[in-house]
């Protein structure tokens, strides 16, 4: 039998992250290891990211993502679903997700995401 993830229609308005979000260019790709999905990175902070792909994702579940950069630089990150939501732009199977990377490796993770950014431009 197949089971159904929840989602919302529309995102919150209420901006609860506790870090700054950047709008990467085209030069940023986001991947999920292990996952055939066309995923779209739609921001990038310390804290986390957001995609939009074209399947929903449980809040709650964690994945290993790969970023990287034209340039060739690219980090592995694992992170944890905190909100799916269809898009509202009427695509039917468009989906925004947002991510928190995973708690215990902040300081890396930090650092990586500075390199990241640095080496994309954006």
């Amino acid at each position: 039998m197949m089971s159904t993830i929840p989602v919302a229609v529309n995102a919150p308005a209420v901006d609860s992250r506790a870090s700054a979000r950047v709008v990467p260019t085209t030069g940023l790709r986001v991947a999920i290891n292990g996952l055939d999905a066309d995923l779209q990175l739609h921001n990038l902070g310390f804290g986390g990211f957001a995609v939009i792909a074209p399947r929903p994702f449980w809040r709650g579940m964690t994945h290993r993502f790969t970023f990287a950069c034209r340039s060739g630089f690219s980090v592995d990150l694992v992170a944890k679903a905190v909100h799916c939501y269809r898009m509202a732009d009427g695509a039917q199977n468009r989906f925004i997700s947002g991510w928190e990377f995973m708690a215990g490796s902040a300081d890396k993770t930090a650092v990586a995401i500075g390199k990241l950014i640095e080496a994309s431009g954006d």
